[in-house]
């Protein structure tokens, strides 16, 4: 469900897929915001791993989950703390 209105219209509107490429194409540092980016995570681990929340995966599958997001949707390392519950050291060690 959606918090609030807000949250609903950005969803119908925004594809936040399409943004990365042209954010890509522009080289932008930022794709996604964190409510964007949580999207794509749970597309993407819905798809890969058969789940649907981002706590449900093990630590290896968070580990190539944050590899995929960094390198494909340049999420930055508080962004995938924040989303897969990753220890920042453990992050920051793989993207430095």
């Amino acid at each position: 469900m959606f918090r609030d209105a807000r949250s609903y219209f950005n969803s119908l509107t925004r594809n936040s897929e399409a943004f990365s490429q042209i954010a890509s194409t522009l080289k932008d540092s930022i794709f996604l915001t964190d409510e964007e980016l949580y999207s794509v995570i749970c597309s993407h681990i819905s798809k890969e791993y058969s789940v649907k929340s981002p706590s449900q995966l093990s630590a290896q599958q968070k580990i190539d989950t944050a590899r995929q997001m960094h390198f494909g949707y340049n999420a930055s390392n508080q962004q995938l703390r924040r989303m897969l519950r990753l220890d920042l050291s453990i992050l920051e060690e793989l993207f430095p």
